[in-house]
């Protein structure tokens, strides 16, 4: 059986009790593409700021990033985050991590000399 390939008319539904005020909808729209403007500008300042931030202070980008994870929780879920994270660093750190430091450490020391 053959492809039919003819124009297809749009499907339309029964949509003679919907009232578009043009006015409305123009201005709606007109002041959504403001607010995605300032949405950008903000984000691009608060960019700037991390930026800024982050240079100056010697921070790891993503240390700083889960601190401020941490602090946009509430208290009660920060608590419950850090009951369990301040355990499993101290653990990661002094059973794991510290040989691997240790190693970093030697590597670039000897890499400087």
């Amino acid at each position: 059986m053959a492809k039919d390939t003819s124009p297809k008319e749009a499907k339309t539904g029964d949509n003679s009790d919907v009232d578009v005020d043009f006015d409305a909808l123009t201005a709606f729209l007109t002041d959504m593409k403001d607010k995605k403007k300032g949405i950008s500008s903000a984000t691009g300042t608060l960019r700037s700021a991390l930026k800024a931030y982050l240079d100056n202070s010697g921070l790891h980008p993503k240390a700083v990033a889960i601190i401020r994870q941490l602090d946009d929780m509430n208290i009660t879920q920060r608590n419950d985050v850090l009951r369990s994270l301040n355990p499993l660093l101290d653990i990661m750190d002094a059973k794991f991590w510290i040989d691997q430091q240790d190693d970093f450490l030697d590597k670039t020391s000897t890499e400087a000399k």
